[in-house]
């Protein structure tokens, strides 16, 4: 008897931890590319552009059939995100900071006409290039760099996103290769990108999860104990 409790403790312990550690995330690859306009020797700006396959603006869409499209607006000039003090080191990388935010919006069903849009503000933090030239925008995943200010849509991951924050990175690549110091110079044009949107899931949700597997913990104990007093 003494074992079986200890094993559905053990279960419901189990199911508590799986709930508390989820996420859902968005991969999404650019329809058109980054534009790179010199600033200086040790700054420069990018600017995400428009492809051939998007319409009203949008930059991107989500990977495996793209029922998601978006875009990024940044704050500086032209809907610019500006960057400066380029580092060099380790080898061949170079980074340095993003000094401005900018917008992201996403779109829950494009081409559809009860789409809705979900409205946020991005506030990347580092820019890099190396290992061959490619690129990364978002900096270390250590805290949320998206905070969503407004959806009216119904679809659950934009929700837990809207709800709990979420952090952006984006991996450019060039041809041929061009370094952070190469592009505040003479600009560049990134020929393909691609990112991805992450967003624990809320703490609402994990309790409500968390709730759920304790009473059924609760249930099966009630249970054993009724068998063992009959």
């Amino acid at each position: 008897m003494k074992k079986l409790i200890l094993n559905i403790l053990a279960v419901g312990a189990a199911c508590l931890a799986v709930s508390a550690q989820g996420g859902v995330s968005i991969g999404f690859s650019g329809d058109g590319g980054i534009t790179f306009t010199p600033g200086g020797g040790n700054a420069g700006s990018f600017t995400f552009t428009p492809g051939p396959d998007l319409t009203g603006g949008y930059q991107w869409m989500s990977n495996g059939g793209g029922q998601y499209v978006g875009q990024f607006v940044g704050n500086g000039p032209g809907g610019s995100f500006l960057y400066n003090n380029i580092v060099s080191g380790p080898g061949d990388e170079q980074s340095a900071s993003i000094i401005n935010g900018g917008t992201l919006m996403i779109n829950d069903g494009y081409g559809s006409a009860l789409a809705k849009v979900a409205t946020g503000n991005i506030n990347w933090t580092t820019i890099s290039t190396g290992q061959g030239y490619a690129g990364n925008i978002g900096g270390a995943q250590l805290s949320l760099n998206v905070q969503f200010t407004s959806y009216t849509g119904t679809d659950q991951t934009l929700k837990y996103m809207v709800e709990g924050g979420a952090y952006v990175t984006v991996t450019f690549q060039f041809a041929p290769g061009s370094t952070l110091t190469d592009l505040a110079t003479s600009g560049g044009q990134a020929t393909t990108y691609n990112g991805s949107i992450y967003t624990p899931v809320p703490e609402t949700s994990t309790t409500v999860a968390g709730f759920a597997a304790a009473g059924l913990v609760v249930l099966l104990l009630g249970a054993q104990l009724r068998r063992a007093k009959a």
